[in-house]
C-alpha cells in the first residue's frame, strides 16, 4: 500500500511542475529506513501555508489555479504512518517543493 503514498507524491509533483520542468526522485537509506525525495520545480509553498500543508482538504494559496481536493498529502502521511514511517516537506535550495517520504527497511 505504500506503493500508493509515492504515486501520490509524484503525481503531485507533476501536477505543480511547469510542463518543461523534471519532477527529480531520488532514493537513499539512512540508519535503517529508506528516504524518498520527490521534488518538484513549481512554485513552491509559502511558509506560512507549511504548517498547515498536510491538514485534511487544505490547499495553500499557490494551489488555487490546480484542481486538487486536498487530500493528496494528507492521504500520503497517513498511508505512511501505517507502514512506520512519515512524509514530510524538507527545504530546497531551488524553487519548488520536495517530499520525502521515510519508511523503516524491515518491521
Amino acid at each position: 500500500m505504500f506503493d500508493m503514498a509515492l504515486r501520490n507524491l509524484v503525481y503531485i509533483a507533476l501536477k505543480y511542475s511547469a510542463a518543461d520542468r523534471p519532477v527529480i526522485v531520488a532514493l537513499k537509506t539512512v540508519a535503517g529506513s529508506v528516504h524518498i525525495d520527490v521534488t518538484d520545480q513549481g512554485e513552491g509553498i509559502a511558509p506560512h501555508d507549511a504548517p498547515r500543508i498536510f491538514e485534511r482538504y487544505f490547499r495553500a494559496e499557490s494551489a488555487s489555479r490546480v484542481p486538487g481536493t486536498g487530500l493528496g498529502l494528507h492521504l500520503s502521511r497517513d498511508i505512511a504512518r501505517l507502514h512506520g514511517g512519515d512524509v514530510a516537506l524538507v527545504p530546497t535550495s531551488e524553487a519548488g517543493s520536495a517530499f520525502r517520504l521515510r519508511l523503516p527497511l524491515s518491521s
